[in-house]
């Protein structure tokens, strides 16, 4: 079976952003504080009962087909 954010972009067939919800300014570390703090910027949350293991910053990437 896919990942879940697969399935979930097949079935919305519109471009997703999928993220911590980190600001520059701050550390989320929990999904109530993320959506507390983030109700104005975010249209949605996907949230789940595992707990942040390793806080990271997020990666932006841009894949182009038939570039290394």
């Amino acid at each position: 079976m896919p990942p879940l954010h697969h399935i979930l972009i097949k079935m919305l067939n519109i471009a997703v952003v999928a993220t911590s919800g980190n600001l520059s300014t701050s550390d989320l570390h929990d999904e109530r504080e993320a959506v507390s703090r983030l109700a104005g910027i975010a249209d949605f949350f996907l949230v789940h009962d595992r707990p942040i293991a390793r806080h990271v910053d997020d990666s932006v990437a841009r894949v182009i087909l038939g570039a290394s």
